[in-house]
């Protein structure tokens, strides 16, 4: 014979949202300077039961503003997932961007270990241009009291256009040609001259480009080049 039911049965204990991170990932991964990234994420309610409304946050920076985007699940049942997606960026150096589901964790699962996530996002180094004197030379060729002809070539050999600047030729102890430069494309070239002298002794001529330092380049050690005159 069966035996009787018990007068106060067990109640189950009830089921619980789980909150967790499927998938997570950031195009492109490796990104040019100054560029954006598209981030996508997806969010599955991995518990037994329903997970209400909760927040999420996705930081792509360390502060500042627009470091970060925030979405919402809404109500998401047990097995149910929703994919969401947000625009980073732009990004000036690389960074250990991050994903955070339940924010302020408002809603009780029954794992709360599987709400975060990480994504390295690579950021190329900037293109810089490389503005160097290609070109130094003086015709005619200058003797005692006579004058000549400054030709100067300046040329970006870098990667990155170079923005306007300024070019100086020394041809004394406190003369000069001073050029307003135009912007100077990656791999392009300019030449310019003036008119200098006269020459009343030996001296050292020198052309520098980029005279007070307006475009940063990958090498800042090749703006000049010198011309020794041997006029006497």
């Amino acid at each position: 014979t069966a035996p009787p039911p018990p007068t106060n049965p067990p109640v189950p204990a009830p089921g619980q949202p789980d909150l967790a991170i499927t998938e997570f990932y950031v195009d492109p991964a490796s990104v040019a300077y100054g560029g954006s990234a598209q981030a996508t994420f997806t969010i599955r309610n991995a518990g037994s039961a329903p997970a209400g409304d909760c927040r999420i946050q996705y930081t792509w920076t360390a502060s500042g503003p627009g470091g970060a985007c925030e979405r919402r699940t809404g109500p998401l049942p047990a097995g149910a997932e929703i994919t969401l997606g947000c625009t980073a960026g732009p990004f000036y150096a690389s960074y250990n961007t991050y994903l955070l589901v339940d924010t302020g964790a408002l809603v009780a699962e029954s794992n709360e270990d599987n709400n975060w996530a990480g994504f390295m996002v690579n950021v190329a180094a900037p293109a810089l241009p490389d503005l160097t004197i290609e070109e130094l030379s003086l015709n005619p060729w200058p003797y005692w009291g006579n004058e000549s002809d400054a030709r100067i070539t300046v040329a970006n050999y870098g990667s990155g256009d170079a923005g306007s600047f300024t070019l100086y030729y020394w041809w004394g102890d406190t003369q000069r040609c001073e050029f307003r430069m135009d912007p100077l494309p990656a791999g392009a070239e300019v030449t310019t001259s003036c008119h200098v002298g006269p020459f009343w002794y030996p001296f050292n001529t020198y052309a520098i480009a980029d005279v007070i330092s307006e475009v940063a380049e990958s090498n800042e050690d090749n703006n000049r080049r010198d011309l020794y005159v041997e006029a006497g």
